[in-house]
C-alpha cells in the first residue's frame, strides 16, 4: 500500500475530491470541507514539487559542471587545415 504521506497520494486523493466534487451530489457542508482539504492537498503537492525541481537544478548545474571540467579541449588547438581529410 501506497503510503499515506507520499506524492502520488496526495495526487489521488485530490482526484478523488474533484470527482465527488463533479458529481455534485455532496451536501454543501461536505463539499466546503472537500475544497479546503484540495486547497491543502494541493498546497502541499506544490510545495513537494517545487523542492524536487530545486533539487533537480542544484543536480543539473553539479553534472553541467562536472561533465564540462571533463571535456578535452586540445582538440582546438591540434587541428589545422592540412591534418583535416577532407
Amino acid at each position: 500500500m501506497a503510503n499515506e504521506h507520499s506524492f502520488e497520494h496526495k495526487m489521488d486523493r485530490l482526484q478523488e475530491i474533484v470527482s465527488l466534487l463533479e458529481q455534485g451530489k455532496v451536501s454543501l457542508a461536505d463539499s466546503v470541507k472537500l475544497y479546503k482539504e484540495g486547497l491543502d492537498l494541493t498546497t502541499k503537492c506544490k510545495e513537494e514539487l517545487e523542492k524536487a525541481k530545486h533539487e533537480v537544478k542544484i543536480l543539473q548545474n553539479d553534472s553541467l559542471e562536472n561533465f564540462d571540467s571533463d571535456i578535452d579541449h586540445s582538440y582546438n588547438n591540434a587541428s589545422s587545415e592540412e591534418d583535416t581529410p577532407f
